[in-house]
């Protein structure tokens, strides 16, 4: 919010992959969508818990199993390869990147995890479309569904055959959703 008022920035459209989607909704729940045209959400559950009538989590995660959940290592985000050309140009231009460290990562991940922004999406006035893995190993294409439901705008699209990393997977398919997207507003 800082960058947006130094910049003076409005009809921001602001698009997250992720935790970059949960991202958003933080910044949605603090400072709301006044400077905001859209928002994009890619493959990222508003709550990854399972309980109760939501059961559009993260596959096995619930209130019994969070105290060790992510003991255990996460399957592999992609179903297919990731586009060469991507991987290229993120070889060429990342630099050396270091190893996860899961130890360092986990209170982020239990912060991540113990999140419920589903207020804030019943909250955004500004159109907002929910991007979905068909395939994603971390929770069912449902959430876009659903999440699409609870945003007053809301929209959504699953693309088939996709993991977790749907812009990487199908980088393709994934721009043209989002550029379609755009020229729609």
């Amino acid at each position: 919010n800082a960058l947006f008022e130094a910049l003076d920035l409005h009809d921001v459209i602001l698009v997250g992959q992720s935790q970059g989607a949960s991202t958003i909704w933080a910044y949605v729940a603090q400072f709301g969508t006044a400077r905001l045209k859209a928002v994009v959400s890619v493959d990222q559950s508003p709550k990854m818990i399972n309980e109760g009538d939501w059961q559009d989590g993260m596959y096995g995660l619930d209130t019994q199993t969070r105290p060790t959940f992510f003991a255990s290592p996460l399957p592999a985000p992609n179903r297919q390869p990731l586009d060469p050309g991507l991987t290229a140009f993120l070889a060429a231009h990342a630099g050396e990147v270091p190893a996860f460290d899961m130890a360092l990562a986990l209170p982020l991940l239990f912060d991540h995890a113990d999140a419920d922004w589903r207020d804030a999406i019943a909250a955004t006035d500004v159109p907002a479309l929910f991007i979905a893995g068909g395939e994603s190993p971390f929770w069912p294409p449902q959430h876009a569904v659903d999440m699409a439901a609870l945003a007053p705008k809301g929209s959504f699209r699953i693309v088939e055959g996709s993991g977790h990393a749907v812009n990487w997977e199908f980088s393709d398919a994934f721009n043209a959703i989002l550029l379609d997207y755009i020229r729609s507003l």
